[in-house]
């Protein structure tokens, strides 16, 4: 099994605050900001237009594990669901705790390793 993380950070644009990723030979996974691909996206005041695109690439274990997690935006009234494009589902995340998420890869079927399986998307949380 792979782990990978992501730190999402409570800014829209790519600044000195986002750290671009890093490519090498192995699995990757980015966060994806217009043309940008970063390991850090921070996010300034984050909407409820606001989506955040996943991208991974170089695919080859049958399973991963996922890990989210998030600072500073317990101050927002939003609750992120992380969409998983592939199955079809959505999941709320944890913005006080790490959010494992593992997910399998089917070789025979494209779609379960498309460059984009995953997305962020924060909701309105009422109060």
């Amino acid at each position: 099994m792979v782990y990978w993380w992501l730190m999402i950070h409570c800014l829209p644009t790519v600044n000195d605050d986002d750290a671009e990723k890093m490519f090498g030979t192995a699995e990757t996974l980015a966060i994806q900001n217009g043309s940008a691909m970063l390991s850090i996206d921070a996010i300034n005041s984050p909407k409820v237009t606001d989506t955040i695109l996943l991208s991974m690439g170089k695919i080859t274990k049958p399973q991963y594990t996922l890990q989210i997690f998030s600072q500073m935006m317990s101050d927002y009234n939003l609750l992120p669901y992380l969409v998983d494009n592939y199955v079809g589902t959505s999941s709320p995340l944890s913005l006080t705790d790490t959010n494992n998420i593992t997910f399998n890869i089917n070789p025979g079927v494209p779609a379960s390793f498309a460059a984009n399986p995953f997305s962020i998307v924060p909701l309105i949380l009422l109060k």
